[in-house]
């Protein structure tokens, strides 16, 4: 537990990320702004999944504009 930190600046909180994956509610206007901010944030290396149990990732990831294969559902 000692690794887990809370963090409010998106910026902030993918700083040496290896992994990410995304967990808010089931909003796909949202999930999509928030996966296109990780992808202009993320080192194309990351992987960046989703916790989505009704969306599809391929809305979710249609605005990745960088690396969107990498966006996955977990």
């Amino acid at each position: 537990m000692k690794r887990l930190c809370i963090k409010t600046n998106l910026e902030e909180a993918l700083l040496d990320s290896d992994f990410v994956i995304e967990s808010i509610y089931e909003n796909l206007e949202v999930k999509r702004k928030l996966f296109k901010k990780m992808d202009a944030l993320l080192p194309e290396k990351i992987i960046i999944a989703s916790s989505t149990s009704g969306l599809m990732m391929s809305n979710i990831a249609q605005d990745m504009s960088q690396h969107p294969e990498r966006a996955i559902v977990a």
